[in-house]
Order: structure tokens, then sequence, then C-alpha cells
């Protein structure tokens, strides 16, 4: 949630025109981009697995009536 959070204020402080802070510390470039690659490796995650659920056998879950 802390990275939202990153991602929120630094595009609010370049929606102001101010340099960006949260909680009396500036937020630099070094944790916007750690901040956007963790939101990309959540995505890149869900989708990878999205992916590998559509194309797994599901034959273990699966009832099969005789």
């Amino acid at each position: 949630m802390l990275v939202y959070v990153v991602i929120a204020v630094f595009i609010a402080g370049l929606m102001v025109g101010r340099t960006p802070e949260f909680l009396g510390k500036k937020i630099g470039p070094y944790d916007v981009k750690m901040a956007s690659f963790v939101i990309l490796i959540l995505a890149f995650s869900l989708l990878g697995f999205s992916a590998w659920a559509s194309i797994s056998s599901g034959d273990r879950l699966a009832l099969t009536v005789h």
C-alpha cells in the first residue's frame, strides 16, 4: 500500500508544481523508480499466473462422471 502512496504523492506533486514530499521526506527519482518497478512486477506476476492457469490441465480438480 505504501508503494501506491509514493506514486500518488509523486503524481500529485507534479500536478501542483512542488517537490513531492511524504511525511517530511522528499520523494526522489530512485523512490519513484522502485515503486513503479514493484507495481510492474505485481502486474506481470498476476498476468503470468493467470496465463499459466489457463493453459495448465485442471484434470486433478475436475469431477469425472462415468
